[in-house]
């Protein structure tokens, strides 16, 4: 029977340029990360993430991901694909706090892995200002070796900031 240890927690209150989670732990195969009500500050604009290593957010272009998004609009389908990038890209939009916010299930494999890539997937449920809904999914990679990664730092594109999320890392014990 598998079960879930918590082994750290990011709360952001005021708004910051990124918020950060680390704890990576080498007696953990496979991670879980929950986000929780995560609210940006730039209007339309996706929120963004990079792996962290020794705390650090790494920048290589090493990122890949995929993802599917369902809508509840009249466009109900779109998906995304982005090979070789500096980041991680998710879906996300406006800039209402009161009203847009975005919740992740998130799973990382082999992020404290020194000899094969991290990956993640995920899947999303996200409220615009306009009380539309979108519910991403998807995958990713970050195709570098060499160092453990110990965590992830998300940010919001065109400089806007974090203006609220609670980011909670799970080990999946065995």
């Amino acid at each position: 029977m598998s079960s879930l240890i918590k082994l750290s927690e990011t709360i952001i209150t005021s708004s910051t340029s990124s918020a950060t989670i680390t704890g990576i732990s080498s007696d953990y195969d496979v991670h879980l990360l929950t986000v929780t009500n995560l609210k940006g500050t730039a209007h339309d604009q996706p929120i963004q993430a990079r792996i962290t290593q020794g705390g650090t957010a790494i920048s290589t272009s090493n990122y890949d991901i995929s993802h599917v998004t369902l809508n509840a609009t009249s466009t109900p389908f779109g998906d995304r694909r982005y090979g070789g990038g500096s980041l991680w890209y998710f879906e996300f939009q406006d800039d209402t706090p009161a009203q847009s916010y975005g919740n992740w299930l998130m799973y990382l494999y082999n992020f404290n892995s020194t000899t094969k890539y991290a990956s993640i997937s995920y899947q999303a449920l996200q409220i615009s200002r306009l009380s539309t809904m979108n519910c991403p999914m998807g995958s990713g990679t970050f195709r570098g070796t060499g160092t453990a990664n110990d965590g992830i730092s998300f940010f919001q594109a065109a400089g806007g900031n974090i203006e609220e999320a609670e980011l909670r890392l799970y080990g999946l014990k065995k």
